[in-house]
């Protein structure tokens, strides 16, 4: 884990992650603690690749054994970087190597069904079902590549498997008088533009709020896909692999004017994954079960308010309505009101 200590005007960065049995240590010192803090989250990621298999005594290229923590580093080598969330896959892959090192050191072609097995419910007696789930996924993109593009194994173990029920989708609120708590907990003013990361935080979460868009759109939007005067912004990536335009209201607009001056191409300076560091680290005790995305379920309540139903699915760019639905679930006391 990575520990912040402050020295004079300058912080200091401390990593100590124990991999394959060894720890690693490694310190950088930063002007500021938020750039402090985005290169303990970087750093911790990129430990994944070839100084991870190192220190499991596996060679990790092609020319040695093909286990799969030498099929881990070629997959974050060269295809996770072209994912959306290829960054978080490598935290979660870096985690899983080093708590899970039995598996990881198996041969690819050698590992089987009965292997993942033990793998999945290890991890279901750790995390929630929805991580076992997302965790699967990766595993079975690392085994896809080496079936169809590297050859090192015949078939993909992770078909097939039986999965962990899909958990209820939760159904947490997000009322402005918690807003309010949250905005006080990164220091956020609505009316005065942020200067520090963590107040950046804060904004973003009030965007969230106002536009039902993701973390990722947010923190990746740059200032060329937004158009203030027409009131609207351009997605070219998002999460179901199409553009969509989002519309803005009169509170996203002034929003957007406070990120004014942050950055020259992006509209915010802090990455998604800083953005989850902080997220966590500034949120309040007493609203802790709250989770970023939650943002999201918030949103599409109050817009549904204003807008049709196909309308809504036009904004927050869901093609299903029933994806739509598992955000869009006022309780019956809700529904009354809006008969009034």
């Amino acid at each position: 884990m990575a520990t912040f200590i402050k020295r004079g005007a300058t912080w200091r960065a401390q990593i100590s992650k124990r991999v394959g049995g060894e720890i690693i240590r490694l310190s950088q010192s930063f002007q500021g603690k938020a750039q402090a803090v985005a290169w303990a989250v970087e750093t911790e990621a990129g430990l994944i690749g070839r100084k991870v298999a190192g220190l499991v005594g596996i060679p990790a290229g092609p020319a040695g054994v093909k286990t799969l923590v030498a099929a881990v580093d070629r997959y974050t080598s060269e295809v996770a970087p072209g994912h959306r969330g290829g960054g978080m896959e490598k935290v979660r892959l870096l985690a899983l190597m080093r708590d899970h090192r039995w598996l990881f050191v198996k041969p690819v072609c050698e590992v089987t069904q009965f292997d993942l097995g033990r793998f999945r419910d290890e991890r279901l007696g750790a995390v929630a079902p929805g991580s076992v789930k997302r965790e699967l996924t990766i595993l079975s993109s690392v085994f896809q590549s080496c079936v169809r593009e590297w050859g090192w194994c015949n078939e993909n173990p992770v078909r097939g498997l039986r999965k962990p029920q899909e958990p209820h989708h939760r159904e947490t609120r997000i009322p402005p008088a918690d807003e309010s708590v949250f905005m006080k907990a990164f220091n956020m003013d609505p009316l005065v533009r942020p200067t520090t990361h963590r107040q950046q935080v804060g904004l973003i979460f009030a965007l969230a709020i106002e536009t039902a868009m993701r973390s990722g759109e947010i923190t990746g939007l740059t200032w060329g896909r937004v158009n203030l005067e027409k009131r609207y912004l351009s997605l070219e990536k998002t999460k179901s692999g199409s553009r969509r335009d989002v519309p803005l209201s009169a509170r996203a607009v002034m929003l957007l004017e406070l990120a004014k001056g942050l950055g020259d191409e992006r509209v915010f300076t802090v990455s998604d994954q800083v953005r989850d560091v902080l997220f966590r680290r500034y949120r309040p005790e007493n609203l802790s079960y709250i989770h970023f995305h939650d943002t999201r379920h918030e949103a599409v309540f109050r817009l549904s308010k204003k807008l049709a139903v196909m309308d809504l699915a036009r904004v927050t760019g869901h093609r299903d309505l029933k994806m739509l639905l598992k955000y869009y679930n006022p309780n019956a006391q809700e529904l009354a009101a809006l008969l009034d």
